[in-house]
């Protein structure tokens, strides 16, 4: 997202839009990789359910689709 349309909430709707992808697809589990300062992005992913886990490189962020609870 661009730095003007920050704030905004449109990362946030991005992300429940790709997990509702996920679902939909019949995948299991979404992992993904966040900069180590990128602060905003793990705030969103642990707002949505995603799991965290720090490494030397960057943060592991994981949500198992099986047991994810949609917030409709």
């Amino acid at each position: 997202i661009s730095d003007r349309h920050h704030s905004r909430g449109l990362g946030t709707e991005l992300l429940y839009s790709l997990v509702d992808i996920g679902r939909q697809e019949g995948l299991d589990r979404i992992i993904a990789e966040i900069l180590h300062e990128n602060h905003t992005m793990q705030h969103i992913c642990r707002k949505i359910g995603f799991h965290l886990r720090r490494e030397p490189d960057a943060i592991k962020a994981s949500l198992d689709l099986k047991h994810y609870q949609s917030r409709y």
